[in-house]
Order: structure tokens, then sequence, then C-alpha cells
């Protein structure tokens, strides 16, 4: 009887690290992509600039990379609504959103290549640190946990809509003051939103499942909170800097 119950709770906790083991992989692989595809876009540019004979060749080439950009933009959003719309749809363990996910991954460096063009090594490689050393105390907070915080996701969410929508008026208004709290108010929103999403994994992955498809879905969930979570630090980094 004891070894009985000894194996069904080592398979349960097998079950639970094969979750969130394939969640955080593929979160880690998208990030890799990303990181290696800004770069190396990045590189290019740059490589191509110093090549061009004269300068309206090299302005040309710039404006070639912004409407790069704006089309990566596009391809981003049309992206997410088939991840999103697919899985809601069909169900995030019928769903196989792998190319889907990695596609994303990878124009999400085009579009981050921008970054690493105007922004110096130095505050890259910081709000990087920053953004893990938040990712993993949210982590370890939301593994130990007793709390249900599903009233997380309604709170960010609440707070990052209403953010976005004061952001759009102050467009008009043009407040400085105004939109350097509404930078605080989205990030605090992604940070409970992110912190929700963690601590779903984890309840997910105790009740036993497991799938590829459903640990894809977790996946690209953290990477996005990851990728955001690190442009606002690095704004705000930029920002500090700007006012010394």
């Amino acid at each position: 009887m004891a070894s009985f119950i000894n194996g069904s709770t080592t398979q349960e906790a097998k079950k639970t690290t094969s979750l969130l083991a394939q969640t955080f992989g593929w979160m880690t692989i998208g990030l890799l992509v990303t990181t290696l595809v800004s770069i190396g876009i990045a590189f290019l540019l740059n490589f191509l600039l110093q090549n061009q004979a004269t300068e309206v060749e090299r302005i040309a080439l710039i404006n070639n990379y912004y409407i790069v950009l704006g089309i990566a933009g596009i391809i981003q959003f049309v992206l997410v609504m088939v991840i999103q719309f697919g899985v809601i749809r069909q169900g995030p363990m019928n769903k196989n959103i792998t190319v889907p996910f990695l596609l994303y991954v990878a124009n999400m460096g085009v579009v981050l290549s921008f970054l690493v063009l105007v922004v110096d090594f130095d505050i890259l490689a910081s709000s990087l640190a920053i953004t893990l050393i938040l990712f993993a105390m949210m982590y370890l907070f939301a593994k130990q946990t007793k709390w249900n915080l599903n009233g997380l996701a309604i709170v960010g969410s609440s707070l990052l809509i209403g953010g976005l929508i004061l952001s759009l008026v102050n467009l008009f208004l043009g407040s400085s003051q105004l939109d350097w709290l509404l930078s605080f108010v989205l990030f605090g929103a992604i940070m409970l939103i992110t912190l929700f999403d963690i601590w779903q994994v984890n309840k997910v992955s105790q009740a036993g499942e497991t799938n590829k498809n459903l640990a894809l879905f977790f996946a690209f969930r953290l990477y996005v909170d990851f990728v955001y979570i690190f442009i606002r630090i690095v704004y705000f980094i930029l920002l500090s800097r700007s006012r010394r």
C-alpha cells in the first residue's frame, strides 16, 4: 500500500515537473530566438550602412528598415490573433501552436532589433538582469503562496485597459506628469498579470495536466509578459538617465 502511494506521488511530481519544464523550456527557446534575430538584424543593418557609398543610399536603407518594422508590427498582431483566438476556440490541449509561436518570437526579434540599434548594451544588459530577477521573485511567490490569485487577472487587465485608454487621451493632452504616472500604472498592471500567469501555470501543473500544446500556450503568455516587462524597464532606465 505504501509502495502504491509513493509511486502515485512520484508520478504526480513528474507530471508537475514536466509541464513546468516544457513551459519554461519553450519560453527560454523563444527568448533565445528573439535575441539572436534582433542582434543579427542590428548587425546586418550596421554592416550595410557602413558599406553604402552615399548618404542618399544610407537614408534609403534606413527607410526600408522602418518599412520592415511596420510590416513586422502588423504580422505580430495577426500572429497574436491566431494564437489567442485559435487556442480559445479549440482549447490549449488540442490546438498546435508550435509554428505560430516560433514565427511570433522570431518576428519579435525583428521588432526589438530597433532597441539593439539605439540603446546602449549596458542598459539592455541591466534591464535583462532586472527582468530575470523580477521573474524569479514572482515565480517563488506564486509557487509558495496559498492564496487564490485569480483576482489579479481582473485587476491587472482593468488597469491595463484603463491605462491604455488614458495613454491615448494623453496623446492629445501632452502631459508629461500623466505620462510618467501611466507608465507606472501600465507596469504595475503587467506585473499583476504576469504573477497571475505564473501562478496559473503552477496550479495547472499541480493538477497533473501535461501537454505540449498547453505548455506552448503558457510559454507564449509568459514570453509576452517577459518581453513587455523588459521593454518597460529599458524605458524607465532611459527616462531616469535623461533626467540627470
